[in-house]
């Protein structure tokens, strides 16, 4: 699975000033694919893990810290095995 964000500078720049600009920018990343993590995930713990890498993805763009959709798309794979890409998802 491969999620990919634009936002415009002002907004990064946003997010990234304070701690609670992060939070929110997770929150609504969290919320909005509320549904579909649930419906992915075959355990709450694995719900859990893909949170905890989704926040570990946050501090990554906090530091500048970036991945290719490639690279993204093995770490993902090789963490989280059961988290596979269906058809409609494929790029």
């Amino acid at each position: 699975m491969t999620l990919k964000l634009e936002v415009s500078e002002r907004t990064l720049a946003a997010i990234q000033a304070t701690p609670e600009g992060m939070k929110r920018a997770q929150a609504l990343l969290e919320a909005a694919f509320a549904e579909e993590l649930q419906a992915l995930a075959c355990e709450g713990e694995e719900l859990d893990e893909l949170k905890t890498a989704l926040a570990e993805s946050d501090a990554d763009i906090r530091f500048g810290r970036v991945m290719s959709c490639d690279e993204q798309d093995a770490h993902f794979a090789t963490k989280f095995p059961w988290l596979k890409q269906t058809p409609e998802r494929a790029t």
